[in-house]
């Protein structure tokens, strides 16, 4: 069972790496992330990600939500997020002495207004409408942090949007 985090709450201490593993996707190597404290622990970690939505495209079995990173709600939702992004890699960087440059990919990701739904396994028995109508102010998502991704000389978060 995995439970949402508080953003405001989490501890960065409470982030621990496991063993670093080649990485099949890049060029470089991917540390998984569990978070753990005196309660729980679970791989990786979950947040709610209350973004306010613009507009959702759909291309195939591919969903993009779209939504204004400058206002007031999602821009303080975006410094959050960024904020914890810059803590995780820099308590990373401490823990296993490295000095690759930062790439902030959750920070330009969600700048940029447009991020891409994932689809999660758990819920591969519900039928997919293909041009289903989508009513965006009843979308939840849960953004999920699963750990770090480095290469010779740059180091990142990687991470994944989910639709609830």
């Amino acid at each position: 069972m995995n439970l949402l985090l508080d953003i405001n709450k989490v501890s960065i201490k409470n982030f621990y790496y496991l063993d670093t593993k080649k990485n099949v996707i890049i060029d470089g190597n991917f540390t998984k992330m569990i978070y753990s404290n005196e309660n729980f622990s679970m791989n990786g970690s979950y947040f709610e990600f209350p973004i306010e939505i613009n507009h959702l495209e759909k291309y195939g079995n591919k969903t993009t939500i779209l939504f204004n990173p400058q206002s007031k709600t999602n821009s303080h939702i975006i410094q959050n997020f960024s904020k914890l992004e810059a803590a995780i890699i820099d308590y990373y960087r401490q823990n296993h002495q490295s000095n690759s440059k930062i790439v902030h990919t959750l920070a330009k990701q969600l700048n940029s207004g447009s991020i891409k739904i994932y689809k999660e396994y758990n819920y591969s028995n519900i039928e997919h409408v293909e041009n289903e109508a989508i009513d965006i102010s009843n979308i939840t998502c849960i953004l999920k942090i699963s750990g770090i991704w480095e290469t010779v000389n740059e180091i990142g978060l990687t991470f994944k949007l989910f639709r609830v």
